[in-house]
């Protein structure tokens, strides 16, 4: 989980990037765009068989 102290002379602006920066590090951005359509079991097989394949090379 993310979290930011905000010091009381801190600026806002400057919290929301650290935080943005430290949810991408994270990879909760990464997830929740997945997560937003539902995908069938069979279609994260293929897309997770295509990965490894780009991986392998072939």
């Amino acid at each position: 989980m993310a979290q930011i102290r905000v010091d009381r002379e801190g600026s806002i602006e400057k919290a929301i990037r650290k935080f943005k920066t430290i949810c991408k590090k994270e990879g909760i951005i990464d997830e929740v765009k997945k997560r937003r359509v539902y995908e069938k079991p069979s279609s994260r097989k293929h897309r997770k068989n295509r990965k490894s394949n780009k991986r392998k090379g072939q």
